[in-house]
C-alpha cells in the first residue's frame, strides 16, 4: 500500500492505494522485502498454489525381500 503525505503544519495524507496484486510472504525472519542499492523495492512472492499429490509406497517384510535379493555369503 502507498499513502501520499503532506508534512506541513497540519499533517495530511491521502487515502491508501494498492501497489501490488498477488500473494506475498509476510513477516518472519529474514524479512520478505528489501530496498536495493539502486532504490528498487524487492519483495518475495509466495509460491504459486500447486496441487499436491501424496504418493506413498509401503513395503511389508522388507528385510525378507532384501535377503532374497542379496544372498549372504
Amino acid at each position: 500500500m502507498a499513502v501520499g503525505v503532506a508534512p506541513q503544519a497540519s499533517f495530511t495524507f491521502s487515502p491508501a492505494t494498492r501497489l501490488f496484486e498477488g500473494r506475498f510472504r509476510r513477516g518472519g525472519q529474514p524479512p520478505s522485502y528489501d530496498v536495493a542499492s539502486d532504490g528498487r523495492f524487492l519483495m518475495l512472492k509466495s509460491p504459486a498454489a500447486q496441487a499436491i499429490t501424496a504418493h506413498f509406497v509401503v513395503v511389508l517384510n522388507w528385510l525378507e525381500e532384501l535377503r532374497a535379493r542379496v544372498p549372504a555369503n
